[in-house]
């Protein structure tokens, strides 16, 4: 099987920004790459960015990056 195969559900990604919505709950999305929008929303909020991305070690982050494999 193709690694670009897409085996999500139909209508996944419109069921969960609708139950965010429901719930009160703000989201953002991004269109195509959004590390510049997830490192300015993070340094906007002043907290630290949690992610799976090693590109954020890049990144001048106020409070900084931490891998979800940090995590427990």
């Amino acid at each position: 099987i193709s690694v670009n195969v897409d085996l999500s559900p139909l209508l996944l990604r419109q069921t969960f920004l609708q139950v965010l919505n429901d719930l009160g709950i703000s989201s953002i999305c991004a269109t195509g790459e959004g590390d510049d929008e997830c490192v300015s929303l993070a340094n906007h909020l002043d907290c630290y960015l949690i992610a799976r991305d090693s590109d954020y070690y890049c990144y001048n982050l106020f409070q900084g990056y931490i891998p979800f494999d940090y995590l427990d």
